[in-house]
């Protein structure tokens, strides 16, 4: 099926194909609560998210490279991963 996402991070809106066919990547959680990823046919393990397991959405944002981080003190900011420019403000930014 084909998917319509919104533009973001000054990109225009863009369709994505979504895949039938069905993963070998299963999603799971280890003893201390955190997700990770098991490939059944390679016997790989991962803590992130596989390519072909990402929603539109998620592959949207990971193409931003706009991030959101935590400060030491805890206070929101926003860093540029292409042109290491850091951000206390989000708007016109992400």
């Amino acid at each position: 099926s084909l998917a319509y996402v919104t533009g973001t991070c000054g990109k225009p809106a863009k369709s994505i194909m979504a895949s039938s066919e069905k993963s070998t990547w299963q999603e799971h959680t280890a003893p201390d609560g955190r997700k990770y990823f098991f490939n059944a046919e390679t016997k790989e393990s991962r803590w992130e998210k596989p390519e072909e397991l990402l929603s539109s959405t998620e592959q949207l944002l990971k193409e931003c490279p706009w991030k959101e981080h935590t400060s030491e003190s805890g206070k929101s900011y926003f860093f540029n991963s292409t042109t290491q420019e850091s951000t206390w403000r989000s708007e016109e930014r992400v």
